[in-house]
């Protein structure tokens, strides 16, 4: 699933200064661990990266039990950098 280019819009207040709003995004990771989820986001925020989480609130319907993976994504304008920041970390995906 990693690395499949998903249609999506930057959050509130994150629009990149492109004609229009509409970015192509990358899954550049997916986990059903939460502690890592928050590890990906920080380190993406720290690098100045954009990311948004897909699936987030999916453990509402699921019980909490962590069946479903929640999807890193980026636009792909960031992809490359963003890779190499997980890859740094020591957090790069097969």
């Amino acid at each position: 699933m990693a690395g499949r280019t998903i249609p999506a819009r930057y959050p509130r207040g994150k629009q990149r200064k492109i004609k229009g709003f509409r970015h192509a995004m990358r899954v550049i990771a997916t986990t059903t661990d939460a502690v890592r989820l928050s590890f990906l986001e920080a380190l993406l925020a720290d690098a100045g990266i954009v990311c948004i989480v897909l699936d987030r609130h999916i453990s509402a319907v699921e019980g909490n039990i962590g069946a479903f993976p929640r999807r890193v994504c980026v636009a792909d304008a960031d992809e490359a950098r963003a890779r190499a920041v997980l890859r740094e970390a020591g957090e790069e995906q097969a």
